[in-house]
């Protein structure tokens, strides 16, 4: 359920090094990410997707966060590229950064995050290739790029490929 929290993400909320999970998620938050999130050594969990007030790009600082398996900024009006800093939280299963305003190309780094399982990149407006460096993603069951209608090229076998018959690859325009 909602929590109904208004305003922005402290920056004081950083402090809390021993925090496993910050869960922000369907409020009515502003602003941008605090760069010192990043900085949350103990961060497993970081959701603070549909709070579509808040604005900004992604902290390149959330590469820093190596027990952080899950993250997930869906719909909260981000902008500007995705960082290929973020290939340094080696420990990621779900990254979801859906129905934002991210703009640039898909990092090839991404191609690094082997636990990587769900990837949500969906509704945005990336463009160039897929990286085909997403082949390297054998754990990946869910591929979302769809609504992203600059991505140009064609996808690559291998990426095609890539996971087991449950996969959910899901690369349409509409």
């Amino acid at each position: 359920d909602r929590n109904e929290f208004q305003g922005t993400i402290p920056s004081e909320s950083v402090q809390l090094a021993q925090l496993e999970a910050l869960l922000l998620y369907d409020n009515f938050l502003e602003g941008t990410l605090p760069i010192g999130i990043g900085y949350m050594s103990e961060l497993q969990s970081l959701v603070i997707s549909n709070n579509s007030k808040m604005s900004g790009g992604i902290p390149d600082t959330l590469g820093n966060l190596k027990k952080l398996d899950r993250l997930v900024l869906s719909n909260c009006g981000l902008s500007g590229p995705i960082p290929p800093a973020i290939s340094e939280a080696e420990n990621l299963k779900e990254f979801s950064l859906d129905g934002n305003f991210l703009t640039g190309e898909i990092p090839r780094e991404l191609g690094n995050l082997h636990e990587l399982e769900t990837l949500m990149l969906n509704d945005n407006k990336l463009g160039g290739e897929v990286p085909q460096e997403l082949s390297q993603l054998k754990r990946l069951t869910k591929l979302h790029l769809e609504g992203n209608d600059e991505i140009t090229g064609e996808i690559s076998q291998d990426i095609c490929r890539l996971v087991n018959e449950e996969a959910l690859v899901d690369f349409t325009t509409d």
